[in-house]
């Protein structure tokens, strides 16, 4: 009777680890989500600088790279 009370612990664990490990994989994945679709928003709506780089990958221009590519544009 005593292996019973081991096995529903072990399992309740299991079960909890599962549950506590797939919640942080998915807030991770739903925030990454949200900053990308926010960058991309204000970037289209030209509320900040976006540069492409050769990996492809998207970074944020610096305000004072900013400032000198508006002066450069006049």
């Amino acid at each position: 009777m005593e292996i019973e009370y081991w096995q529903a612990i072990l399992a309740t664990v299991g079960m909890c680890f599962s549950y506590f490990w797939g919640k942080y994989l998915t807030k991770k994945e739903i925030i990454e989500g949200v900053i990308i679709n926010t960058i991309e928003s204000l970037a289209d709506n030209q509320f900040v600088m976006v540069e492409e780089r050769e990996d492809g990958e998207k970074y944020l221009v610096s305000i004072p790279d900013w400032v000198t590519t508006l002066e450069k544009a006049k």
